[in-house]
């Protein structure tokens, strides 16, 4: 079977290392492979999938995880139009810059071993979907890059859950959807009424929620939200133009002797002297 190689300069923009699109049923599909990570969820229907001379079946909820490389494509039954995926597009250096914002040799290890997939929920693949609509909506880079970075590392812990829940942690499977939808930007602007009714989505009172939240994490919800802000502003600082007002604006928060005292103490370091290398270097945050 003639195998179709499709290039960063077919899909990109000029200087730009990102994509995505909605797509549904495409019987003419070509078997292909390409030189940029991809990733895929199914919003709806099934098919099969065509993944390096193997076929496996997909359906709503599948994520599939592909490298540079890997050769496939999606087989539909003309007679089921259902089916639709949305594509998640990286190139190489952004691809490594969401694997160094989230930071976990866990999932370095698991991603090592791509091709492969996991499981989302409804209301996980709901919120996701909202999520890489507003970025694609979106047409300022320096807008969508925190966004993609966000969402994306969603999408790679609900890898990492799907492996907790077979191994050792043994995550509830809400309570892995629930950790999923924190891991977001818009997490990190909730409210307290907003947690409330992010908790409310779950068949479980709140008390109980919190209760195993912070058995199987170690930290309340707060704590948890509290600690991807500023994660996530120490990333924003050292890969984006942000400014430090911007940074503090977008994680959230309104008080900023807060934010430079409690930055300060994580990483030992003003959020200047993170944002200094950057602005001397001049980087912008499209690669090349």
């Amino acid at each position: 079977m003639e195998v179709k190689q499709i290039t960063n300069e077919a899909i990109f923009l000029p200087a730009h290392q990102f994509f995505t699109q909605m797509l549904g049923n495409l019987p003419n599909m070509l078997y292909h492979s390409h030189t940029f990570f991809e990733i895929a969820y199914i919003v709806s229907g099934n098919a099969d999938h065509l993944i390096n001379g193997h076929i496996e079946q997909i359906s709503a909820g599948d994520v599939l995880f592909l490298r540079p490389g890997d050769m496939h494509m999606y087989i539909c039954n003309e007679n089921n139009p259902e089916f639709l995926h949305r594509d998640i597009l990286l190139g190489v250096p952004l691809w490594n810059r969401v694997l160094d914002f989230l930071d976990n040799e866990s999932i370095r290890e698991m991603l090592a071993r791509l091709p492969c997939r996991s499981r989302i929920g409804n209301a996980q693949l709901q919120f996701l979907e909202e999520e890489f609509t507003h970025i694609d909506a979106s047409a300022d880079p320096a807008e969508q890059m925190p966004m993609l970075l966000s969402a994306t590392v969603s999408l790679l812990s609900s890898l990492l859950s799907g492996a907790s829940n077979k191994q050792t942690k043994g995550y509830p499977l809400w309570l892995s959807q629930l950790i999923s939808q924190i891991n977001t930007s818009r997490a990190m602007q909730m409210s307290k009424r907003d947690i409330t009714r992010l908790m409310s989505s779950f068949s479980y009172n709140p008390s109980y929620i919190s209760r195993t939240f912070k058995k199987y994490t170690g930290v309340n919800m707060s704590e948890y939200i509290n600690d991807l802000r500023f994660s996530t502003a120490y990333t924003l600082l050292q890969y984006t133009d942000f400014s430090v007002e911007k940074v503090i604006e977008y994680i959230g928060l309104n008080n900023k002797s807060y934010f430079y005292r409690e930055f300060k103490q994580r990483y030992h370091m003003t959020p200047k002297k993170v944002k200094a290398p950057h602005i001397e270097s001049k980087e912008s945050i499209n690669i090349d």
